[in-house]
């Protein structure tokens, strides 16, 4: 009798699994059950292949010759049995009373959250969505992923994760109408350090706008911080400060709060807004329709603008 004939079946998902993740805790949650059970799973696919699969290295588990080996197929088994389930099961979005939790700072909100909540609500009214806010979490990203149904972020956040929409943005300058220390033709760069900013921080690690401005040798003076982007085209409002915010953000709001919207002196590379999940979610019937109302979502606020429905 060899491996194959040995196998229980049910172990699949655990041993795709724990190649995955390298780790016995993080492929617990990502298989929703306790670490002890998936040690329990770990030690019965030992016995069954006859080969340790995980060896503890100085800081972390590295996969064996024979596992490095498995891992694609059981990938390709894993994707296999979604598919047999998902082409089983299907999904009446009318009846569904499914919650769908996404991660996204208060910017992805703001762009597209209206217009999906509203397509949603059309189309399916029992399904709930839930938006969680990145920075409430110490968990790695792609760890945290793989918890979630999905992640809006800017195209280099996730490497090798399946994602869908792109909804382009560009930084820009957002100064008060009546703010005689900037004119209409925006700043240069020797600008910078005789004006006041609105500073928007991030927790944890410093936001890319944030280093690519130290690349150029700016450090702009703060005179108010603040957490949320959303925020800076308010806090600038009526104020001798000026601030740095995205586009679709600030437009809408332009005339409402009196502000001139003008172009960087230096270049801040490409803005853009997509959905990222999980492979653990691809053959979802439920999250393959979600994933079609996001990017229909961002098609038409990238086509209309924020303020409109779909």
């Amino acid at each position: 009798m060899d491996a194959l004939d040995r196998l229980d079946w049910n172990l699949v998902p655990a041993l795709n699994a724990l190649l995955v993740e390298r780790n016995v805790s993080r492929a617990a949650r990502r298989l929703g059950i306790s670490q002890p059970a998936a040690s329990g799973a770990l030690a019965r696919l030992r016995r069954t292949f006859e080969d340790d699969l995980l060896v503890r290295g100085h800081n972390e588990y590295t996969l064996t010759p024979l596992a490095q080996r498995l891992l694609p197929l059981t990938r390709q088994a894993v994707a296999a049995a979604r598919d047999v389930v998902g082409n089983a099961r299907s999904f009446e979005a009318a009846a569904s009373t499914r919650e769908f939790v996404i991660v996204s700072t208060e910017y992805g909100q703001m762009l597209i959250g209206s217009v999906l909540g509203k397509a949603v609500a059309r189309a399916a009214p029992h399904i709930r969505l839930k938006f969680l806010s990145p920075w409430t979490s110490t968990t790695p990203p792609s760890e945290w992923l793989s918890t979630v149904d999905g992640w809006l972020a800017p195209r280099d956040i996730f490497v090798d994760m399946p994602s869908t929409g792109l909804l382009p943005d560009r930084w820009v300058l957002v100064v008060a109408d009546d703010n005689d220390r900037v004119d209409d033709d925006g700043l240069g760069v020797e600008d910078v350090g005789r004006l006041t900013w609105v500073v928007p921080t991030v927790p944890r690690d410093p936001h890319p706008w944030t280093r690519r401005l130290h690349a150029y040798g700016v450090d702009l003076k703060p005179s108010v911080v603040t957490q949320s982007f959303g925020s800076v085209p308010h806090l600038v409002a009526g104020s001798p400060h000026v601030g740095i915010v995205q586009e679709r953000l600030a437009a809408p709001l332009a005339r409402t709060l009196g502000l001139r919207v003008l172009a960087l002196p230096w270049d801040m590379g490409a803005l853009s807004l997509t959905l990222w999940w999980h492979p653990n979610r691809e053959h979802d019937a439920a999250h393959c329709w979600l994933r079609q109302q996001v990017a229909d979502s961002m098609a038409h606020v990238a086509a209309h603008g924020v303020a409109t429905d779909r």
